[in-house]
């Protein structure tokens, strides 16, 4: 059944085969519509992305650091180092939403993984703060500040190489000199083919997903900033540790049925996938 509108044809139209218990999870955690909306006045993809990611994740944090002083007398160094580390990544959401065009929405799906993620990795780092406060010794705290900065700035950086890069359609300068690429065909339904070129270098010629090793060493550093008495803080770096390499997987093997060879020439030129000599 051919899409419409920009949709991607739901299990339940008309003439679409019913599903199998494996095929309904697969269209669960994934997704299966493009634009989910109730009416017009209520975009389902960018309240996801937006409030959150960015409104509840700052209202959160700003409660537990109230409730942690109020509880304790003091607000300790832990807590502002999540609260630190972790308004930058809002800043980096909000940066995103805010350049969303209808294209670039239309173009993907609204999984329950990003759901799940939108709402489940912001709680954790403070609420267990306030139960079990910890005060880190200063090395400690400059050493997870350091390692949350790491982290932020590979993932910003990556971004906005890649943005460049896109841009100037490579006609530009990424550390001191014209960014190296690979250029790949891909072919529509309709027999018109398209090229495409891929980055490979900067922090693109590391890894082919080395914004995600920026999110990994946040993740990380969100964590140890809450010490070692309690599990809970280290929910959002397992969470992360399962998603990321499982999208990065995901993703190449769309791009592998997409540019053929070319893909091939292009992993051979950045042989990892999210950490350099790694994986």
């Amino acid at each position: 059944m051919p899409a419409k509108d920009g949709y991607r044809p739901a299990p339940t139209d008309p003439g679409s085969p019913g599903l199998s218990v494996q095929q309904f999870l697969f269209y669960y955690i994934l997704g299966i519509d493009f634009k989910p909306r109730i009416g017009t006045w209520f975009d389902f993809k960018l309240f996801f992305n937006g409030c959150p990611g960015i409104v509840a994740w700052t209202l959160l944090n700003l409660s537990c650091t109230a409730k942690d002083q109020e509880l304790h007398g003091q607000v300790t160094n832990s807590t502002i180092l999540v609260n630190v580390l972790q308004v930058n990544a809002e800043e980096e959401i909000k940066k995103a939403v805010w350049k969303l065009t209808p294209n670039k929405v239309d173009k993907n799906l609204l999984p329950w993984k990003l759901n799940y993620s939108d709402c489940c990795f912001c709680a954790p780092q403070g609420l267990s703060l306030v139960s079990q406060p910890v005060q880190l010794g200063t090395a400690n705290a400059v050493g997870v500040l350091m390692l949350g900065w790491i982290g932020y700035h590979i993932f910003r950086v990556t971004k906005h190489q890649k943005d460049l890069f896109c841009r100037t359609d490579g006609n530009c300068r990424i550390w001191g000199k014209k960014p190296e690429d690979i250029e790949c065909s891909s072919m529509c339904v309709d027999g018109t083919k398209y090229y495409s070129k891929l980055m490979t270098w900067g922090f693109w010629g590391w890894a082919r997903h080395c914004n995600s090793a920026g999110d990994l060493l946040g993740s990380l550093a969100y964590c140890l900033a809450c010490g070692f008495a309690h599990i809970l803080p280290y929910f959002c770096i397992v969470s992360v540790t399962i998603l990321l390499p499982h999208l990065c997987v995901r993703e190449e093997h769309c791009c592998s049925s997409k540019y053929g060879k070319d893909w091939k020439h292009y992993t051979a030129a950045v042989p990892y996938r999210l950490i350099p000599a790694v994986f």
